[in-house]
């Protein structure tokens, strides 16, 4: 069920209309109930693994709680993501490895039948894993309380704004709301709305308008030239941002409408000057997830510079891993792994003052031109295409071709990227954000303006989001 579709809608509608309605103790129980509905939406049979990793997860946390000694805590922690990590392989990577393993033994001359297995990938497994082993390292410790109450447990892991595709909420952030009295507050519902119609707007008016102009650059690049495929590229870095920012503010918006707050998971991330800065303003529930449970167990900053550069390296590689089973996304991560080494080892040589506002504009552009080009192996169905993609762009040839058949997707989508890029600058203005949050007035007529435009720009053939394939 797309956020961005006539199903959704009537399902919202619904969930809200008894959700305001319910006791507090009905609440949970309609929450569990419609996450449920919404998940098997996708298809019935998945449901099933997701009601058994949340129980197996519930009762893993219940022994842990129970349990005195440290040492079999942690036998119980290594079980959880011993499962957890054991099914998230044979959905995700299984055919990947096994066809890996072909790759090798047909380079060594051995002639084999080739056998996959017929493996459907459960929506939103990248996300709900990583929730429920979040709950789990964090039980061990002793950063969050053990959650006793199974239903709350379950609404915790399976809540369906965000169970798809993120943010990935914390135990000790979510866990206490759900447990907490839930209010209707018309500000915070109105707050909501508003990112919700933000929401929207990135997805159906932006992300959506882009991807006329940017899927035949990637599907067809032989029929493009060199500044094409430059905007294109540009175009996908903007594409990328307006769907999954996008999803993020609706699940937000829906969450704060419910009563509850996610935080942020989105912060102008393409006004970062550094790709540092970058990592701690672009899918920060997922950022910080690698850091807290990956990088500072490995060691973080702790054993020298050397051995920081590698943690560095087996971090952004399981971060580009985790996007899905291709060559592509592990080169990516690695691709930003060398970025931040490279950019934390000039950074020991030099040292600018940032006081400088056209330095720092240039710092900006140059950040977001090499994320540009990182997406292009991201984007690309292998490392061939994306190499060739490249190469095409620093040709220097038939600059313009392909561009004159989607002009006006262009000259539309130029003019959407503007208006976004303008909102991300000002909204972050504390005097504007205070003043915006203030005025009621304001809101209500931003929400009309949202409106009004979603329905003259937006892009209404329920385009799924790109983050659902991982």
């Amino acid at each position: 069920m797309l956020f961005n579709s006539l199903p959704f809608l009537i399902f919202i509608f619904s969930f809200f209309l008894l959700y305001f309605l319910a006791t507090q103790k009905t609440k949970i129980v309609l929450i569990v109930l419609f996450s449920y509905f919404f998940y098997a939406w996708w298809d019935y049979r998945l449901l099933l693994l997701l009601i058994f990793s949340i129980t197996f997860d519930y009762i893993i946390g219940i022994l842990m709680n129970n349990e005195k000694k440290k040492e079999n805590k942690k036998k119980f922690m290594y079980l959880s993501i011993f499962l957890n990590a054991g099914i998230f392989f044979i959905f995700k990577y299984l055919n990947f490895f096994i066809d890996s393993l072909y790759l090798v033994l047909d380079n060594l001359n051995f002639s084999l039948n080739k056998n996959t297995f017929n493996i459907i990938l459960p929506i939103g497994i990248s996300f709900f894993t990583f929730q429920k082993l979040s709950y789990i390292f964090d039980l061990y410790n002793r950063k969050c309380n053990v959650e006793k109450n199974y239903i709350i447990f379950s609404s915790y892991v399976s809540l369906f704004p965000q169970l798809i595709a993120g943010p990935i909420v914390r135990a000790k952030k979510l866990l206490p709301q759900l447990n907490k009295k839930i209010k209707f507050i018309l500000s915070k519902f109105i707050d909501g709305l508003i990112l919700v119609f933000w929401g929207f707007f990135l997805k159906l008016c932006l992300a959506d308008t882009l991807s006329v102009f940017v899927d035949p650059c990637f599907d067809n690049t032989t029929s493009f030239g060199s500044i094409s495929l430059l905007l294109g590229s540009i175009f996908f870095s903007f594409q990328l941002y307006g769907d999954f920012a996008g999803y993020s503010l609706i699940a937000i918006g829906l969450g704060k409408m419910m009563g509850f707050d996610f935080g942020i998971n989105f912060n102008s991330p393409y006004f970062a000057d550094s790709i540092r800065n970058f990592w701690q303003r672009w899918h920060i529930s997922l950022s910080t997830w690698f850091r807290d449970y990956v990088y500072i167990p490995l060691g973080g900053n702790r054993n020298g510079v050397l051995n920081r550069y590698k943690y560095v390296l087996i971090t952004m590689s399981l971060a580009g891993l985790w996007h899905g089973a291709n060559l592509t996304f592990l080169i990516w991560g690695l691709i930003h792994a060398i970025m931040l080494i490279i950019e934390d080892s000039f950074s020991i040589f030099f040292k600018f003052k940032q006081d400088n506002s056209f330095f720092k504009l240039i710092k900006i552009i140059f950040v977001f031109l090499c994320i540009t080009f990182a997406l292009i192996v991201f984007r690309s169905d292998n490392l061939t295409d994306a190499i060739f993609f490249i190469n095409k762009i620093f040709e220097f040839k038939n600059l313009f071709d392909g561009a004159s058949v989607h002009k006006f997707y262009i000259f539309k989508g130029i003019l959407l990227i503007s208006v976004v890029l303008f909102t991300d600058y000002f909204t972050n203005k504390s005097k504007i954000k205070e003043k915006f949050n203030n005025n009621n007035k304001i809101r209500f007529i931003s929400l009309l303006i949202l409106a009004l435009t979603i329905s003259f720009f937006g892009t209404f053939d329920e385009v799924p989001f790109i983050y659902f394939q991982f």
